[in-house]
């Protein structure tokens, strides 16, 4: 048998008021920005995440903060905050049940810091 270990990838930590933000689902790194788990971030801003679902069942995500709400929809690029555009890398993602955005999402309303703090080796 002949072993060949995996590629990995650097670990990427979320940390928002100096505390490292724990989720079940780790942040996704692309070639343009990180994916971030939405309902993990809300949860420690202390903003409201609700889930929404339109007669056609299209879902969609409403998030409140700080009085401000915008609603993101899987696939989104653009989104809309007091009638401000901001314009997103990529699109929000929506896989088995977790809605993931690109951190520039949050970025605008907090200093949310993304930072890499493992680097694991690449094997060839």
């Amino acid at each position: 048998m002949i072993y060949h270990p995996i590629k990995t990838n650097i670990a990427v930590d979320i940390m928002i008021d100096g505390q490292v933000i724990n989720s079940i689902f780790a942040p996704r790194m692309s070639a343009n920005t990180v994916y971030i788990l939405i309902t993990t971030i809300t949860r420690a801003l202390g903003a409201q995440f609700a889930t929404n679902q339109d007669p056609s069942g299209t879902l969609s995500y409403t998030i409140v903060y700080e009085g401000r709400s915008f609603t993101i929809r899987g696939g989104d690029s653009i989104i809309i905050v007091d009638d401000q555009a901001i314009e997103l890398p990529e699109s929000v993602s929506s896989l088995t049940a977790a809605v993931a955005a690109p951190y520039q999402l949050f970025e605008k309303e907090r200093d949310l810091s993304i930072t890499g703090i493992h680097s694991c080796s690449s094997y060839g």
